[in-house]
C-alpha cells in the first residue's frame, strides 16, 4: 500500500518530466532549423557619385533567387543557407557586376557599387 501511494505520487511528476522534455526537444529542433536559414542585405550604388541605384536586378548564381533593388538602393535575400555565393548584378546603364560573399550564421550585409557603361 505505501509502494502504491508513491507511485500515484510520483506520476504527475513523471508526466509533466516527458512533457517538458518532448517541448524542450521540439523547440530546439525549431531554433537549430531557423539558425541554418540565413539573410543577406545590401546596398547597391553608382560607384562615380555614391548615389543610391533603385531597380538594380541581383541574382544569386547559385540558387537562382532573384530581387530588385528598392527605390534607396537596398536589397534583401533571405533565408539562405551559410555558404559562398556569387550576386550577379545587372542594371540599364550600367556594366554587369559580379561579386562573391560568404554568408555566415547570423547573415551578411554588402554594398555594391556599379559603373555606368562607357
Amino acid at each position: 500500500m505505501l509502494c502504491e501511494y508513491k507511485l500515484k505520487n510520483l506520476l504527475p511528476a513523471f508526466v509533466v518530466s516527458v512533457l517538458l522534455l518532448f517541448t524542450v526537444v521540439q523547440t530546439t529542433q525549431a531554433v537549430s532549423e531557423y539558425v541554418n536559414e540565413t539573410d543577406l542585405t545590401g546596398f547597391v550604388y553608382d560607384a562615380t557619385n555614391e548615389e543610391p541605384l533603385a531597380d538594380a536586378t541581383l541574382t544569386i548564381s547559385e540558387t537562382g533567387q532573384t530581387t530588385n533593388s528598392d527605390a534607396d538602393g537596398w536589397f534583401e535575400f533571405s533565408e539562405l543557407e551559410p555558404g559562398t555565393y556569387t550576386i550577379e548584378v545587372d542594371r540599364e546603364g550600367f556594366e554587369e557586376h559580379s561579386e562573391t560573399v560568404e554568408v555566415a550564421e547570423g547573415g551578411a550585409s554588402i554594398e555594391i557599387g556599379l559603373t555606368p557603361d562607357e
